[in-house]
């Protein structure tokens, strides 16, 4: 007879980048050129080891109570980044160039993550989680 245990691993991540820039020609001489990018990240993963596996956190122990183990991680973060910059050209009497800039540029991002280990599970069948419509 072949024991099924109800072990499993899933993750997921999505990440949305999005970026504009832009030129403005003043007139022949003056350019303004700017540029702003924001990046979105998700992630999640959930662990699941079946409390009759070999492979938990407290293994060969008699306390029944302590056997399965749960991970889960949840992160989130947002990064920003934006530039802006004035240029002046300018060519006098076909041999002297006169070049001038000035920029600017700031950034800034945040972190958010969450990891927690449940240990201690009756059986391998979780009522919270549904595959298919059904329990594990």
């Amino acid at each position: 007879m072949k024991l099924l245990l109800g072990n499993y691993d899933w993750n997921a991540y999505d990440e949305l980048i999005d970026n504009l820039s832009f030129n403005w020609y003043i007139d022949n001489y003056w350019t303004v050129k700017g540029q702003f990018s924001v990046t979105k990240q998700y992630s999640k993963a959930e662990k699941f080891i079946d409390p009759l596996s070999s492979k938990t956190s407290v293994y060969g122990t008699d306390d029944k109570n302590l056997s399965g183990d749960l991970y889960t991680t949840k992160g989130e973060s947002i990064n920003w980044n934006a530039n802006a910059f004035l240029y002046y050209t300018r060519t006098f009497k076909e041999k002297h160039n006169l070049n001038v800039s000035l920029g600017w540029e700031a950034s800034s991002g945040t972190t958010e993550n969450t990891n927690a280990h449940y240990r201690g599970f009756p059986s391998g069948r979780i009522p919270f989680i549904k595959l298919c419509g059904r329990d594990l």
